[in-house]
């Protein structure tokens, strides 16, 4: 298999079973993979890379209560986002 195709599959996964808890039309899911595509190699690596470190909780506390906040997790971390959110965040 082909690193594109490898990745292309990576995306399907992962927006079939994580991004979206729904089914997808065949022409709906390719529609996305192929956006997936569209990003250059170097520019993903760079949003994954950050997006694995970054750590937005000062931000996201300075906001508690001064902006309307909306915090939207993924329903299988549910039970572990709910509290933590709740305790850190209370008026989100």
């Amino acid at each position: 298999m082909t690193p594109r195709a490898s990745l292309r599959e990576v995306v399907r996964w992962y927006t079939e079973n994580v991004m979206a808890q729904r089914e997808f039309a065949p022409e709906e899911l390719d529609w996305i993979v192929a956006q997936s595509e569209t990003t250059p190699q170097w520019a993903a690596t760079a949003l994954y890379t950050h997006l694995m470190f970054a750590n937005y909780r000062p931000e996201a506390t300075q906001l508690n209560g001064a902006r309307p906040s909306l915090f939207v997790v993924a329903e299988h971390w549910g039970e572990v986002a709910k509290p933590y959110i709740e305790k850190n965040w209370p008026n989100a």
